[in-house]
């Protein structure tokens, strides 16, 4: 999937790959990262599992790539619509968010649309801010 934004004059073009937490993709990840400026990670509100698991793939990111405290992270728990099923409160999201040093962190549903375009907002913003700081 792809998403231009248009963040103070400046077209972000977001191309965005989905490796779904699934161990078959693994092996795909270094190639990825190196190509690129920020990610997201998703878990699931309703499965505390998906929250831990997160904890692997991002010490893939460290191994994968030298400068990984240069990439910009947003967290985010999915399924927001789910509340009442919730088994990862939120101050567990934040938690992960700021010990990962991740930028922000965001509750979302793709079932209601709640949110899920903020996620991309909050990223492209973030990689244009970086790349204005970066040629001053």
């Amino acid at each position: 999937m792809s998403k231009i934004l248009n963040i103070k004059g400046i077209e972000v073009y977001l191309q965005i790959w989905d490796f779904a937490g699934e161990d078959r993709f693994r092996f795909l990840i270094p190639g990825y990262i190196e190509g690129a400026s920020g990610g997201i990670f998703m878990y699931d509100i309703t499965r505390l599992k998906s929250l831990i698991n997160l904890e692997e793939w991002y010490s893939i990111l460290i191994k994968s790539w030298k400068e990984y405290d240069l990439f910009p992270i947003v967290l985010v728990g999915g399924k927001s619509d789910l509340k009442r099923n919730r088994s990862v409160n939120m101050k567990q999201g934040e938690e992960f968010c700021r010990n990962h040093k991740m930028i922000k962190f965001i509750e979302c549903s793709s079932k209601t649309g709640e949110n899920v375009a903020e996620i991309f907002d909050v990223l492209a913003r973030e990689l244009v801010e970086r790349m204005l700081k970066s040629n001053k």
